[in-house]
């Protein structure tokens, strides 16, 4: 390998026809043969069971962990073996230089993001990505489908994300911000698919993901919560 390895951790649950195309391009960035890739099931091995068994640029490690992504990020962390992490969702599309650009952050920065788009012909969806991007770059507490990125000193120094189905990314943003660690979002972005706005409908959506951050906000019981905000694969 050449250059320091990063552990990619990327929680699914019943992701059966998605998991292959994320991997086939992640094989495709940059230097990403010096990264370990660390899939995380919450559904009993499920997804892990159709992971195709060829040749790749990168290791890949299975794990079975209890279904929520709090519970399942902070499980591929704990068996990561480098010590920069990268968190993606399986519906997400790092930059092909994802891999350098985490690195050159770093440099400089505790912890990071990318900028958030959505891949979606709805202006509505685009629109509304676009004020979500606006709203983390102000508030510094940036989504995790724009991809999290840190030193795993960082992550650990904190707890990392918390045990909880829902509202980990914000939690752990939020920790950070509390601790002073300096974050960046970079102007690159992660491209995200608008499955999920196509399937329930973008305003309906949207609603639901202010209402949730409210009453997060307000102090709500995060179980309580994720029973209105259904997995991929539950849709």
């Amino acid at each position: 390998m050449t250059g320091e390895c990063i552990s990619i951790i990327v929680p699914v649950y019943r992701e059966l026809d998605e998991i292959n195309p994320f991997i086939d391009y992640l094989d495709t960035l940059l230097d990403v043969e010096t990264a370990e890739l660390i899939i995380v099931d919450g559904d009993h091995g499920g997804t892990n069971n159709v992971i195709e068994n060829r040749a790749r640029r990168f290791a890949i490690k299975k794990l079975i962990s209890s279904k929520g992504r709090g519970q399942q990020l902070h499980a591929g962390a704990l068996q990561a073996a480098c010590n920069t992490f990268l968190f993606l969702h399986v519906d997400s599309r790092p930059p092909r230089s994802a891999i350098r650009a985490v690195r050159f952050a770093l440099e400089t920065y505790s912890a990071g993001a990318f900028d958030l788009y959505v891949a979606s012909r709805s202006y509505t969806v685009r629109a509304i990505a676009a004020i979500a991007s606006l709203r983390s770059r102000i508030s510094r507490i940036p989504y995790g489908d724009q991809s999290h990125f840190m030193r795993a000193e960082t992550y650990f120094s904190v707890g990392g994300y918390p045990m909880v189905p829902i509202m980990e990314d914000v939690a752990l943003m939020a920790k950070f911000k509390d601790r002073g660690i300096r974050l960046t979002i970079l102007k690159q972005f992660t491209k995200n698919s608008d499955r999920r706005w196509r399937k329930e409908g973008p305003l309906r959506s949207t609603w639901r993901n202010w209402y949730l951050r409210l009453r997060y906000a307000l102090g709500a019981d995060v179980s309580h919560l994720a029973r209105l905000y259904r997995p991929h694969g539950e849709i």
